[in-house]
């Protein structure tokens, strides 16, 4: 994180020399986020963003230009030092999402506004315009990878010992089993962690829309189907898994680059990937209220036939100690 001289430095360079700070709490993110506000000045209220030297700032600046290129609510940057992972950005104030549905907003009307977002991206994002921009392709091998979380954290907790080689072997290849068709469907702009916690409902209106964006520093290029997967998770909140085939189903209306089925069944596989990693990762952050309904939503999801190699897995695994 930059130093507090370092941060004032970068506001004062900004134009903010007389304001009043408030933090804001970031949940799971390492990154730390202030509200300065003013009188007399226009824009009244910024955010703040202190993302330190390793969490891709300058991902977040050029994605946030490109996702308004694209017609999406992505705060304006005003002002960055992507040395110091420093960001001066538009507030979207603070009505987000996940909390709304938390305190009881029907989800309905963001469920909408997800798909509409998405199927947007899916039909106008081309590669070229990324431009010298370099980001992740999210294939089989990679979401693999990433799905070994679960053997790193997990696993030791559960059967107190570490996987096998063998164990390790198998469950790669399961998952690279179910995840390595998936490379053949439509990819486009994967924005990774879209999800209610990442949307804020706006104050007004922003390039005409109710909704905007945060937190899409790790987005890639992958199947279309992941963020849908992304949307519908339940790591913070019941509700997703209920929804999913509803959310297909809007989607393939608005876009129909594949049959509802196929693109149902990839979303499913790529739920129950996330939730295999999001277990290693609440482990290892220590977030341990949120694993049962995690684990729950993973058993639900092992039922569908696409996943029947990582069902298999996980029926091999000897007993808890």
């Amino acid at each position: 994180m930059a130093t507090e001289a370092e941060r004032l430095s970068f506001i004062r360079d900004a134009g903010w020399e007389d304001y009043c700070l408030d933090h804001v709490p970031a949940d799971f993110s390492s990154r730390t986020f202030m509200r300065l506000t003013r009188e007399g000045g226009h824009p009244s209220s910024v955010i703040l963003m202190d993302a330190g030297t390793d969490t891709h700032t300058d991902a977040f600046v050029h994605l946030s230009t490109l996702l308004r290129r694209l017609g999406i609510a992505a705060p304006t940057i005003y002002a960055s030092d992507i040395i110091r992972g420093l960001v001066l950005m538009e507030d979207f104030g603070t009505e987000n999402v996940g909390q709304l549905l938390d305190a009881g907003r029907d989800r309905s009307f963001f469920d909408a506004q997800a798909v509409s977002i998405l199927a947007r991206i899916h039909k106008d994002f081309r590669e070229t315009m990324l431009g010298a921009f370099k980001t992740s392709f999210f294939n089989a091998a990679l979401f693999s990878e990433q799905a070994a979380l679960f053997l790193d954290y997990y696993y030791p907790r559960l059967f107190r010992r570490s996987a096998t080689v063998r164990e390790r072997a198998l469950f790669a290849s399961a998952w690279h089993q179910v995840l390595s068709p998936l490379d053949s469907l439509p990819r486009s702009l994967l924005l990774r962690d879209f999800m209610p916690d990442n949307m804020m409902l706006l104050p007004q209106p922003v390039m005409g829309e109710t909704v905007g964006l945060i937190d899409f520093q790790d987005a890639g290029l992958g199947c279309i189907a992941y963020d849908l997967a992304s949307w519908c998770e339940e790591v913070r909140r019941d509700g997703g898994l209920s929804q999913m085939e509803d959310v297909v189903q809007s989607y393939c209306t608005l876009n129909n680059m594949v049959s509802f089925d196929t693109l149902l069944a990839a979303t499913q596989v790529y739920a129950a990937q996330r939730h295999t990693r999001i277990l290693g990762i609440l482990v290892k952050l220590n977030r341990l209220d949120h694993i049962p309904r995690v684990w729950r939503t993973l058993q639900a999801l092992l039922k569908v036939p696409a996943l029947t190699p990582v069902r298999h897995w996980f029926l091999s695994c000897p007993p808890p100690q």
